[in-house]
């Protein structure tokens, strides 16, 4: 690619690009595919891929370029501003003022991959740093390193993780036999309460350093969890050792935030997990999966996808070695502020 470099030229992702673009990502889902065929095969066919790309160009928050050799589109990236409120149960997760780019919203050819996305970046940049948009942020197939490293070049490190795994028996090591899990009620929420904000208080320190959110957040997290322990379709599996909570799992039907494109079918989501200081590497967490995979396969689901943050020593380890294979990665930039008054 570097011997054409001269002749790429990147523009504003305009009306004419979005069924070329279309075409681009359904390729880049077949490779994608190659490496990790559990993911759903619908997408490598442009049809499928074409109503996600006209979502994100018309939304208002959306801004994009194009990579162009002559007339072909070679690539595309498209990024979302994402300002949550401070007392956004959502605001820890992201710095203020974001861009995004989602997974199903950015592609390019195989061969210049690595020089495409690098200027395709360059350009997008630059708008959104005139933006005020400061904090960059880019969901990737883990399988690609090529554009992984190309991404690294750029100043952009992993964050997030989702891995995926069958929910196929879970060997883990033997646990107390005093150790119980049945499901949690709405009688539970001040225990499970207790059990989730344990896991974003470990969060909020160091390494990951993710703000513990403020007091109406909070409220707000209790209000959900009440509202999600009524729900049939989720399920809070409560781990309790002599008659006292040890840990929690949370396992929901796919949200809809994340790409379908990392959806296969019959999945389930884990949303949080969560064993208490001082009890955790017992074998409670590996318990807790146990117990809950094998809940969702007899309901019928082949598959169970996860996310966690990468500085979360604990989950990482956990995650990895309980067979969850990482399928995309979150990662991120912050550009310095003093740049953009010069």
């Amino acid at each position: 690619m570097s011997a054409v470099r001269c002749r790429l030229r990147v523009v504003s992702f305009s009306g004419e690009h979005v069924e070329p673009a279309a075409r681009l990502l359904a390729d880049r889902h077949r490779r994608d595919r190659a490496q990790t065929p559990a993911l759903p095969v619908d997408f490598e066919d442009d049809g499928a891929t074409l109503p996600l790309l006209r979502q994100s160009f018309l939304s208002d928050e959306t801004s994009g370029v194009a990579a162009l050799l002559g007339d072909e589109l070679v690539g595309f990236l498209l990024g979302q501003r994402i300002a949550f409120p401070p007392d956004s149960t959502n605001a820890p997760y992201y710095r203020p003022a974001s861009a995004l780019v989602r997974y199903d919203a950015h592609a390019a050819i195989a061969d210049g991959a690595w020089d495409i996305y690098r200027e395709l970046y360059a350009a997008a940049a630059d708008q959104w740093g005139r933006a005020g948009l400061t904090a960059h942020y880019i969901q990737l197939p883990a399988a690609n390193s090529a554009v992984i490293d190309a991404w690294a070049s750029l100043g952009f490190g992993r964050d997030l993780g989702w891995g995926l795994r069958d929910t196929s028996v879970v060997e883990t090591a033997q646990t107390p036999p005093e150790l119980t899990i049945r499901r949690s009620t709405v009688d539970d929420l001040d225990i499970v309460f207790q059990l989730d904000s344990a896991l974003v208080w470990h969060e909020a320190s160091s390494p990951v350093f993710m703000p513990y959110p403020t007091p109406v957040a909070e409220q707000e997290w209790r209000d959900d969890l009440r509202d999600s322990l009524r729900e049939p379709s989720l399920r809070y599996w409560l781990a309790e050792l002599e008659d006292q909570p040890a840990g929690l799992l949370n396992v929901n039907l796919p949200p809809l935030h994340i790409s379908p494109l990392l959806t296969p079918e019959s999945m389930v989501n884990i949303f949080a997990a969560s064993v208490l200081p001082g009890m955790r590497g017992g074998g409670i967490g590996g318990a807790l999966l146990r117990h809950a995979l094998d809940a969702a396969r007899h309901d019928g689901h082949g598959w169970c996808r996860m996310s966690w943050m990468t500085a979360n020593l604990y989950s990482s380890r956990f995650w990895l070695r309980h067979g969850f294979n990482p399928i995309a990665w979150r990662m991120s930039r912050v550009i310095d502020v003093r740049a953009l008054s010069t």
